[in-house]
């Protein structure tokens, strides 16, 4: 498959998510969600966490980790790299107004740390069905500084942290907002198993 048509496989896959987290108020991943996105699984294990100042039409300070952080990710189809997932309270006195990020990075191999690789990133504002993407723009970017196996998250399992920025906003994808942020740093888990 052509690197566009995967780009906009993740703005399909986007879709698919916020349609279903807009008819489930608590924005849990339903069973039935395509299995190429990563569902969050709420125990990310130590030294887990997300952490990025958003701004425009989503303005949060985030700084997810622990009990309030949901992690989790997976290869993307086709051995196309990976994708990760985050997802949290956007305001800890508003628990009910949740965000999800999901991170796809076409050109990570397992076990590798990488440095500059293009990422797609998307945001769901999951109680408004609102979701922001960066996907076909060629915006953002990647650093993955650590991933190695971790054998206490379970099988195939890596621990993995980094830093992903953009040089311009995220676009809405259903409306004419935008959101902006530069240094996004998370630290999670991958699973490198076949997707089904």
């Amino acid at each position: 498959m052509a690197p566009t048509l995967h780009r906009f496989s993740e703005i399909l896959l986007a879709t698919g998510l916020a349609l279903a987290v807009s008819a489930c108020p608590r924005a849990e991943v339903p069973a039935e969600a395509p299995a190429e996105v990563p569902a969050g699984k709420g125990n990310c294990g130590p030294g887990s966490m997300l952490r990025v100042e958003l701004h425009g039409s989503v303005t949060a300070s985030i700084d997810w980790q622990g009990p309030t952080l949901d992690c989790g990710g997976m290869p993307r189809p086709e051995g196309q790299g990976a994708r990760l997932q985050f997802g949290g309270s956007a305001d800890p006195a508003d628990p009910e107004r949740r965000l999800t990020f999901i991170i796809a990075l076409p050109g990570l191999e397992r076990g590798a740390p990488a440095a500059e690789i293009p990422a797609t990133v998307t945001l769901i504002e999951e109680e408004r069905g609102r979701f922001y993407s960066s996907a076909e723009l060629e915006i953002c970017w990647a650093d993955v500084s650590l991933q190695m196996p971790d054998d206490s998250l379970g099988p195939n399992r890596y621990r993995i942290s980094g830093l992903v920025y953009c040089v311009a906003p995220l676009a809405e994808q259903n409306g004419t907002g935008g959101v902006s942020f530069t240094d996004l740093r998370y630290s999670g888990w991958l699973e490198w198993s076949s997707p089904q």
